[in-house]
């Protein structure tokens, strides 16, 4: 997910047909090198039946052998660090979509605002739906939720590619194969929610509802059909 918020910055980089790639290439490398050494760790610090049990915790547990409390104490505070990291650039990519929305009159025109620490309501909105997944689902939940949502969202993105493709490029073929592999990846996501988290499937369910009524009622609202060109 984080990789595709590089892309809603681009109005803001320079010569983004080059450094826009160029930043999600060096950003998957260093993903891959830390990720691969931090499992490592982990594995060689923990019995499989421990990482297991610890589950989301399991980092902060394999730093205690070496580092004692003070390892598992730095990994928490570098995992509060790391989500606020994420935090911060999804709703800086969020805010920019918004943006760009309401400029093509998709969303309302108030949200048509660049004005960074003077224009609140969207942290606020995001901040109590935040609170409302995290009163009601587990934090494994919450990552299923979003990682159903975020899949649902880059299927659309690749099929606008298919359809513009010929305008703005990209290979067709590949972008068929990714989308055929995200919409492989959404139905084993929906049905290990159904299996194993079905309060998840449900919140994943109503959430699609909800961002669908929400849209519909706007664009009846403002008068504007739903058009699939």
């Amino acid at each position: 997910m984080g990789f595709g918020l590089i892309t809603n910055a681009s109005e803001n980089i320079k010569n983004p047909t080059k450094n826009v790639p160029l930043a999600i290439f060096i950003s998957i490398l260093f993903v891959m090198v830390f990720y691969i050494l931090i499992s490592l760790v982990t594995i060689g610090n923990l019995p499989l039946s421990d990482i297991i049990k610890a589950q989301e915790n399991a980092l902060a547990i394999a730093a205690k052998p070496f580092l004692g409390n003070f390892g598992f104490i730095l990994i928490t505070i570098g995992a509060l660090f790391s989500i606020s990291s994420a935090l911060n650039a999804t709703i800086f990519g969020g805010a920019n979509i918004a943006y760009s929305l309401a400029k093509d009159g998709e969303l309302p025109d108030f949200i048509e605002r660049k004005i960074w620490f003077k224009s609140t309501e969207g942290l606020y909105i995001t901040a109590g739906l935040g609170l409302l997944f995290a009163l009601f689902f587990d934090l494994g939940a919450i990552a299923s939720i979003t990682s159903t949502v975020f899949t649902v969202i880059y299927i659309f993105v690749l099929i606008s590619h298919l359809k513009l493709q010929k305008k703005y490029g990209g290979n067709k073929i590949l972008i068929i194969i990714n989308l055929t592999v995200l919409v492989v990846v959404f139905a084993a996501l929906i049905k290990y929610q159904w299996d194993t988290q079905k309060s998840a499937f449900y919140a994943s369910i109503f959430t699609f509802l909800g961002a669908f009524i929400v849209e519909y009622i706007y664009r009846k609202f403002r008068k504007r059909e739903i058009k699939i060109k």
